[in-house]
């Protein structure tokens, strides 16, 4: 495992040929998933120690000034691999340690109040036939023993009675084995006590237990905190990433500290939770402490909890980072608090115009850059972005900067743009700081339109200057025109309006 880590981190470091860091990302994930299927090779944190060296890594090279937007995509594609594949181990190794090898996975749909009142869970009615039986025998006990109580007058008479008159409906209940094979009352409480064990529900104390005893959480703890940190990377998990999404959802589901029809609660969990609410740090915290600031913002580091402690606050923290994810507006996954189910987000009947053509623009954004890609050993071409494609895929326009063979040019409307999303959209923020931290260093395939870089538009009726939208595509369109004139210009636009009839 060493060797294969030591060798993705040097060949990342040291630039090597992308198929040189695909085949590295690739060999690591295959030693940790072999581990993983032998658990007892391999005690301690050593998985969390492995994120945390990736992590780093990818802090580091996405912010040096030589950054391979290659190896960058590559080590955050490394991660979201290992994320997938821990969330549905863990799922498996809780759901097996609490409910039972018989155990299944949980729905990824959210059923309607109809179809649950159709689907009665399975330990519900296990519970009732069990209370029945239990029921049924404490009947036929009372019958058996009041003749030979010794008692005469009315209640006597009376019991007698309610025995004959009894006899037929009782007899399809006398009909069952576990009555007939009981010929004694120590047989028939020993089936009464067996029939009260099979309904034993375990409670969150057994979750958290089951979930510590994986030495997983901690390690899909740092990677959220990651994706946290780099929200732009859900925005690029397109149609191939359907079981990263899947396994999310069953592991929030599973991990949940809530009461359920197949788990009870626990007061200590529940004093755990409500006595460090706002919770100090776990031993992950304190190795990538100034890697994530958002993360650690609630963070109180003087508070020492205990390992029982953090064995709860863990899940809490996985519980949070689950709100995160579920209410972001490129999550696959949605969360249900009244059931404590997270499920794939259906997809809609009939999508609106708008957001159709938001997914075709994000489809040729990424479509335009791998083409750049293929041509990329042709040195001196010119890419143009506009602050579309700034603001909602930023990743994708590091991805083409990250070739060194495109000089990328950012128009003066594409900063206008930016400027007026700033205050609603992320994603515009983020691009502005990239692009004064990137033209401040002075990036030689990066660089500003410069004055005079704009050719009129012939033949066109330009719009009025306090018609915005349409401005700023005619303002973008007199770039276009000066690169083509000067030998030929590629568009990277996240504009789904310029994509679908625009000019």
């Amino acid at each position: 495992m060493v060797s294969s880590l030591m060798q993705l981190v040097n060949v990342v470091v040291g630039e090597k040929q992308q198929e040189v860091v695909t085949l590295a990302c690739q060999q690591s994930l295959a030693h940790l998933h072999q581990l993983l299927d032998q658990p007892d090779q391999l005690t301690g944190p050593w998985m969390t120690l492995t994120v945390s060296v990736v992590v780093m890594l990818l802090n580091k090279i996405a912010k040096g000034d030589k950054a391979s937007t290659v190896s960058v995509g590559l080590c955050q594609a490394w991660l979201l691999a290992l994320l997938s594949h821990l969330a549905i181990r863990v799922v498996g190794l809780v759901g097996r340690e609490v409910w039972g090898e018989e155990w299944e996975l949980p729905p990824l749909d959210l059923l309607e109040e109809a179809e649950l009142e159709r689907e009665e869970p399975d330990v519900m009615r296990e519970v009732e036939q069990g209370k029945k039986k239990k029921n049924k025998l404490e009947e036929l006990l009372r019958r058996r023993r009041a003749p030979q109580s010794g008692s005469e007058g009315e209640d006597s008479d009376e019991s007698s009675d309610e025995i004959f008159e009894s006899d037929t409906e009782d007899e399809e209940d006398l009909s069952d084995p576990c009555l007939l094979d009981s010929s004694s009352d120590e047989e028939l409480d020993v089936v009464i006590e067996a029939e009260e064990e099979n309904v034993v529900l375990p409670s969150l104390s057994d979750l958290v237990e089951a979930a510590e005893k994986t030495q997983l959480v901690p390690a899909i703890r740092l990677c959220l905190a990651w994706l946290r940190d780099q929200p732009e990377v859900l925005g690029q998990t397109g149609p191939g990433s359907e079981q990263l999404w899947h396994n999310l959802a069953r592991m929030f589901t599973v991990l949940t500290l809530q009461e359920k029809v197949n788990i009870l609660p626990s007061e200590e969990v529940n004093r755990v939770m409500v006595d460090w609410s706002a919770g100090g740090p776990m031993w992950e915290d304190w190795m990538l402490r100034g890697v994530f600031p958002q993360v650690e913002e609630k963070i109180e580091w003087e508070v020492k909890l205990e390992r029982k402690e953090q064995a709860v606050v863990r899940l809490v923290r996985i519980g949070e980072a689950r709100d995160w994810l579920c209410g972001h507006q490129d999550s696959k996954i949605d969360w249900s608090g009244a059931r404590g189910q997270a499920f794939v987000k259906r997809e809609q009947v009939g999508m609106g115009k708008k957001n159709v053509m938001k997914h075709m623009a994000e489809l040729w954004l990424r479509q335009e850059v791998k083409e750049l890609e293929k041509e990329a050993g042709k040195e001196g071409g010119v890419v143009v972005v506009d602050g579309q494609a700034l603001a909602t895929n930023l990743q994708m326009v590091k991805r083409t900067l990250g070739l060194k063979k495109f000089t990328v040019i950012v128009p003066a409307v594409a900063v206008q743009q930016l400027d007026g999303l700033k205050k609603t959209e992320k994603g515009a923020r983020d691009a502005i700081r990239w692009l004064e931290r990137e033209l401040g260093r002075g990036n030689r395939w990066l660089r500003a339109q410069k004055e005079g870089e704009a050719r009129k538009v012939e033949g066109k009726e330009y719009p009025r200057q306090r018609e915005r939208k349409e401005w700023d595509r005619f303002q973008l369109l007199e770039c276009l025109h000066y690169f083509v004139s000067r030998g030929g210009v590629t568009l990277l636009s996240g504009d789904p309006d310029l994509l679908s009839g625009g000019e």
